[in-house]
């Protein structure tokens, strides 16, 4: 796609933008003890490369998702900025890890960058506080 004449940017969403559907699991996050207050689970997306800049959804801090970010290399997340107040409460993210769990299926994702709260899955639904990987 991004060959095609006239085309500036291209990139992926496992749940597209609008198509009204989130995916979400059970989440541990390191150096955040749990209440039970609806704080142990999160909705999320697979993305592609430089999404957030296709988006124009800007990171605020670290960095996005690249090329770079390969299927066998480190399993590397970025989460907005509602996510980070929620788990981090003024703790710098970067380099921390998100750990999902689905029944035995199990997978932890370093922090690479936090972006600005933008709307997924549905245009008029609010700012998800999902994190976002790849």
């Amino acid at each position: 796609m991004r060959a095609v004449p006239g085309v500036r940017a291209a990139t992926y969403s496992n749940n597209g933008l609008i198509g009204g559907s989130d995916n979400g699991d059970e989440i541990t996050v390191e150096g955040y003890k749990a209440t039970g207050r609806g704080d142990r689970g999160s909705s999320y997306d697979a993305v592609g490369p430089e999404y957030f800049s296709t988006l124009g959804i800007p990171v605020v801090l670290g960095r996005q998702i690249t090329a770079d970010d390969r299927a066998g290399g480190l399993a590397v997340c970025v989460i907005n900025e509602t996510f980070a107040k929620r788990f981090f409460a003024g703790r710098n993210p970067l380099g921390l890890h998100v750990t999902q769990q689905y029944a035995d299926d199990r997978h932890t994702y370093e922090i690479v960058g936090v972006v600005r709260d933008s709307r997924q899955s549905r245009l008029r639904a609010r700012s998800s506080s999902a994190s976002i990987r790849r």
